[in-house]
């Protein structure tokens, strides 16, 4: 007579044990994945952030030109390019587009950015226009008004 084991057979924990090894890949490949997309948007992040600063040090500096122009804008470990094409709008108005580049690996861009900005002379006749509305302002200003500013 044969008693009754409780347990399992071999097929069964080795069926158990294959289950488990495929679960356990899907979940390593999967958080590879996420790890990599991270790592991609945090490259696009900095890349946003270094063409912004340049539109910011050219709104500053007030003296872009029209034409393309390449240079370097790394932000910290990631090595960046960053080309800059500014032409003339119909308006009198400069177009500038920034597209950054990883320096390290070819690909499409990382960030790309366009504006319009104010050329010197669009900026120094808006200036012009409105020192002249405040000039124009004083001098209308009404006699009981005057009389009031006089008396505070």
């Amino acid at each position: 007579m044969r008693a009754t084991e409780d347990g399992f057979t071999l097929i069964e924990v080795l069926v158990a044990l294959t289950i488990v090894a495929v679960a356990m890949a899907a979940a390593v490949r999967a958080s590879g994945l996420m790890t990599q997309g991270n790592g991609l948007l945090r490259d696009k992040a900095l890349a946003l952030l270094a063409a912004q600063g340049r539109l910011a040090e050219l709104r500053l500096e007030g003296s872009a030109r029209p034409g393309v122009r390449q240079f370097e804008c790394d932000q910290g470990r990631l090595r960046l390019r960053c080309e800059q094409r500014v032409s003339r709008s119909p308006q009198g108005l400069l177009e500038v587009q920034l597209q950054v580049f990883d320096r390290e690996h070819e690909g499409p861009a990382l960030a790309r950015l366009q504006t319009l900005l104010a050329g010197a002379e669009a900026a120094l006749a808006t200036e012009e226009r409105f020192m002249q509305r405040n000039v124009t302002a004083r001098h209308s200003a009404s006699p009981a008004s005057a009389s009031r500013l006089k008396r505070m």
